[in-house]
C-alpha cells in the first residue's frame, strides 16, 4: 500500500502514481474493493491538512486488522478488511523475506506475503466468486539495489504466495484461474558472466542473512556507537560471511 502502483490500476485513476493519498482515498471510498492488505500508508494525512485515511476507512465500513492474531482469524464474516502488517519495515512496507526469516528464527512472529494471500482468500471466498491481486513488490526494490540474495528470497516468498492460490485451485479445479506474470527486471541480473566462467556461485549467497535496508540500520548503530573497524567486520562476517582471514572462500583483501 505505500507504493500501490500496479495493484492500484484496478481501482484508482490519477495523473501521477506518486499521488499516494489520492490513490488510497479512491480505494477506500469506491465499491471495487473488499480486501486491502500489506504495508501501511506513506501519507495517511495527505498534505497534513486532509482527512486521515483510517478515519475514511472506518466511515466506509472497513474493519482494521493490524495484529497477527486478527489477520490470521479473518474469514468470510469479517466484512471489508483493511489489514495492516504490525511489523512494518522500510517505506511502510512488509519486511524483506530474508529479514523476516531471520527475525522468525530469532523467535519473532512476522507474517509473510503468503499469509496475506491466505487471509484474502478466507475473506473473499463465496458462492459469487472473487478476484484477488497480489504483488511481490519488493522483488523490484531488491533488484534496483542490486541485492541478489534478497531478490532471490523475495522471489521465493512470491512463489510461496502463489502456492497458496494453487492449493485453493486444487480444491476448486473447475472454477479457478491463476495468472502469474511480471513487468520488468530492475537490477541487470545475469546468471554468471565471462570472468567467472559463467559459474553462478549461488552457494556464496547463502551466507547473506540480511537485506540492504536492514544492514543500513546496522551501520547506523555502528556509527552512533563509534565502533572500530574490527567491530564492523564482525557484523559483516555475521550477516554476509565475508572475512579478512586469508585463504577463505569469501576472504576480503
Amino acid at each position: 500500500m505505500p507504493y500501490p502502483r500496479k495493484p492500484a490500476a484496478y481501482y484508482a485513476k490519477v495523473p501521477s502514481r506518486k499521488q499516494y493519498y489520492d490513490i488510497a482515498v479512491q480505494g477506500l471510498t469506491g465499491t471495487t474493493l473488499d480486501y486491502l492488505a500489506g504495508g501501511a500508508y506513506l501519507t495517511p494525512d495527505g498534505d497534513g491538512s486532509q482527512e486521515n485515511l483510517f478515519d475514511i476507512a472506518a466511515a466506509n465500513g472497513w474493519v482494521l486488522a493490524n495484529t497477527n492474531e486478527d489477520i490470521r482469524a479473518l474469514n468470510a464474516q469479517s466484512g471489508r478488511v483493511l489489514a495492516i502488517d504490525p511489523n512494518i519495515a522500510d517505506a511502510e512496507s512488509l519486511n524483506y523475506e530474508i529479514d523476516r526469516e531471520r527475525k522468525n528464527a530469532a523467535g519473532e512472529d512476522v507474517l509473510a506475503l503468503a499469509d496475506y494471500v491466505k487471509a484474502g482468500i478466507n475473506v473473499l471466498d463465496s458462492d459469487e466468486g472473487f478476484f484477488l491481486m497480489c504483488e511481490g513488490g519488493k522483488i523490484d526494490w531488491s533488484g534496483h539495489a542490486n541485492d541478489a540474495a534478497t531478490s532471490i528470497h523475495e522471489t521465493l516468498a512470491f512463489a510461496d504466495a502463489v502456492q497458496v492460490a494453487v492449493d485453493f485451485a486444487a480444491e476448486h479445479p473447475d472454477e479457478t484461474l491463476i495468472i502469474v506474470t511480471a513487468d520488468h527486471e530492475t537490477g541487470g541480473m545475469t546468471i554468471g558472466f565471462a570472468t567467472t566462467a559463467y559459474d553462478t556461485h549461488f552457494t556464496y549467497l547463502t551466507n547473506q542473512k540480511i537485506s540492504f535496508t536492514n544492514f543500513d540500520l546496522v551501520i547506523d548503530e555502528l556509527r552512533e556507537s563509534g565502533a572500530s573497524f574490527e567491530d564492523a567486520m564482525e557484523k559483516v562476517t555475521e550477516y554476509y560471511g565475508l572475512t579478512t582471514e586469508p585463504d577463505q572462500a569469501l576472504s576480503l583483501t
